[in-house]
């Protein structure tokens, strides 16, 4: 269970928020809500799960010069995103 998530909206045009569980290795990223006119499509933000994902990986995640970069070349096309469903 995530019990403590980290304000990445600062540092990040595209996620708000990452969560880490070290016992079941899940990492949860949420992302910012769409804007423009497109932005009826995600009215809310979106929760994603992925599963397996060393803590190294997480720590680089949060240390990383672009966050939204790190996470395109070093999870997005390894790790499989569920989207968590019921959450805003």
């Amino acid at each position: 269970m995530i019990r403590r998530y980290t304000d990445l909206a600062p540092h990040s045009s595209s996620l708000e928020l990452a969560g880490y569980d070290p016992e079941s290795r899940t990492l949860r990223l949420v992302f910012k809500r769409k804007q423009g006119p497109q932005s009826d499509r995600w009215p809310f933000a979106r929760h994603y799960e992925y599963h397996a994902i060393p803590a190294e990986l997480y720590c680089a995640l949060l240390n990383a010069p672009s966050i939204g970069k790190f996470f395109n070349r070093h999870i997005r096309p390894i790790y499989v995103g569920h989207l968590v469903k019921g959450k805003k």
